[in-house]
């Protein structure tokens, strides 16, 4: 059972953060389909249909005023804080179905700021999203790297239980992405990343793919193939 803690946040950054990645994880399909994420937890289709529809009305109508100063009046601002006194009156029952959901595990706990409660440790759930990934300004014969957490990018933390699977592989330009056999592997626990190359690698292209790892080995989907001039 979930405590009675608060989980829907009270900040209004936070809040906008919150309601938009949970609505994404409630109305996404859940893998292999064909029902999405927020039915398999135990929502009635109007339950789904009245989050997005908050959702929506939040990200497309009152956040833009609030956050715009030549809209920001206090009737708006008033507005937003009515908004979300509903919505947490809302979604508080709802977080609680999802809490006891036999589908419910880490990647719940992480998206919608729920304690499971549980009596033993949930095992480590298998990701369903790939980490983000962005090169960061490189030196000669260096490529650095940044990780994204899909469920919190502003945080520099892995999601629970989880590290990144590196692949790399070097050739020549152009090369059909579908005939790599990626040989040089890593796991990295670390938002963080660099790669160290010898001269005569220079002017080749370095190829990447990432997806998560758990702790119990088993990975999540791979992201598409990056690829960067070795300078």
């Amino acid at each position: 059972m979930a405590t009675s803690k608060t989980r829907v946040p009270r900040i209004i950054p936070e809040f906008n953060d919150y309601i938009n990645l949970t609505d994404d994880r409630l109305q996404a399909v859940r893998p292999p389909g064909p029902n999405k994420y927020g039915t398999d937890y135990g929502f009635t289709p109007a339950e789904l249909a009245d989050w997005n529809t908050r959702r929506t009305d939040w990200r497309d109508t009152l956040y833009p005023r609030y956050i715009n100063p030549a809209t920001s009046t206090s009737v708006v601002k008033q507005d937003v804080k009515d908004f979300m006194s509903s919505f947490h009156t809302f979604a508080e029952p709802l977080l609680n179905t999802i809490a006891v959901s036999e589908i419910a595990g880490n990647e719940e706990e992480e998206i919608f700021n729920i304690d499971l409660d549980r009596d033993t440790p949930t095992r480590a759930a298998v990701m369903s999203m790939e980490p983000g990934f962005q090169f960061e300004p490189s030196t000669h014969g260096v490529h650095n790297f940044r990780f994204l957490n899909p469920l919190d990018p502003s945080t520099q933390a892995m999601p629970k239980n989880q590290k990144v699977f590196f692949e790399r592989f070097v050739g020549g330009a152009g090369v059909d992405v579908t005939t790599i056999n990626f040989g040089n592997t890593e796991v990295i626990g670390r938002f963080l990343h660099r790669v160290d190359y010898p001269e005569t690698e220079t002017g080749k292209t370095a190829y990447y793919r990432v997806s998560y790892i758990n702790t119990r080995g088993q990975r999540g989907p791979e992201s598409a193939i990056f690829s960067k001039v070795i300078s």
